[in-house]
């Protein structure tokens, strides 16, 4: 028996993931309304639509789906196993389509100053300020990419409007996103750890500085500074050319640049977290707006 509802289940989730880009929110939002109401009645009411034409969505959204959401019983309208599976995403759904809509809805004006930290895929956030940019061409987006020691700050003052802020801890705001910190080298390369660790260095009162020195000295690893420079790209190029490792967001890897495995001696690394501050000054619309765009694309993301 158990393991046929965990095949029903896993049918449904394959179907939800098949289809939810061809489901009608209508149907979804019927689905919903039944399911808090336990009522065909109740529902129509509240979406002030016949009793018919909620029957119809539903039937719809089962025969998408190919199972069976609800089942009567003396309470009314009761979820199935698979309705219960399915009404958190549903109502997630619903979300990410209203906060979709709310971008497009209004033509703003004016200028978001934008701090970006350089570790971050500036491929994706660019083109989510691009979009912004496009969809409201009356907006003028100056963005400010480096280090993000001083963006909490800058927000604060008023200085920045919005700042994306990375750190191994959330200090403030909202949480974006979380990557794996790797060590990284030059792929093809044998690096001897058993003596002095050739360590390639951000020049710049960071976290990023003090993280791998940290990282050695805990695990008793000596290390030597085989470069150093204010720029994360040019770590991130000395380590791939093969003259130094050190540490990178996952998601930089790529080409010459490989992780290295923890199992040649080097400690393990804490969490990257990635969060968004948004200045009191600086809590307009069309700011808010904006957080809402980086915030609903790095869910898309992550999912």
């Amino acid at each position: 028996m158990v393991d046929i509802v965990l095949e029903n289940r896993n049918n449904l989730i394959a179907n939800i993931e098949k289809n939810e880009r061809t489901m009608n929110s209508d149907h979804l939002k019927s689905f919903v309304k039944i399911a808090e109401s336990c009522s065909l009645t109740v529902a129509a009411g509240q979406l002030h639509k016949t009793q018919s034409t909620i029957s119809v969505q539903l039937k719809n959204l089962e025969e998408t789906l190919d199972t069976k959401l609800f089942k009567r019983s003396s309470k009314g309208m009761e979820l199935t196993d698979e309705g219960q599976l399915l009404l958190p995403r549903a109502k997630r759904i619903l979300d990410e389509m209203s906060e979709a809509q709310r971008l497009f809805k209004k033509k703003f004006e004016g200028t978001i100053r934008i701090g970006v930290p350089d570790d971050y895929d500036n491929g994706r956030l660019e083109a989510i300020l691009a979009s912004f940019a496009r969809v409201h061409p009356g907006v003028r987006i100056v963005a400010t990419s480096g280090c993000t020691a001083n963006f909490s700050k800058q927000v604060n003052e008023g200085l920045l409007d919005i700042a994306v802020c990375s750190g191994t801890e959330i200090q403030s705001g909202d949480a974006l996103q979380e990557e794996r910190i790797v060590w990284a080298g030059r792929s093809g390369v044998e690096y001897d750890l058993s003596n002095k660790v050739p360590l390639a260095l951000l020049e710049r009162q960071c976290w990023w500085r003090n993280l791998p020195i940290e990282a050695l000295d805990s695990s008793n690893l000596d290390h030597f500074i085989a470069f150093k420079c204010e720029s994360f790209s040019g770590v991130c190029a000395a380590i791939s050319s093969g003259i130094a490792i050190g540490p990178v967001p996952e998601s930089t890897l790529g080409g010459n640049l490989v992780e290295l495995p923890l199992s040649v001696g080097l400690p393990q690394l804490p969490m990257l977290r990635r969060y968004i501050v948004l200045s009191n000054q600086g809590r307009n619309e069309a700011s808010q707006t904006l957080r809402e765009a980086i915030l609903l694309q790095s869910a898309s993301n992550i999912q």
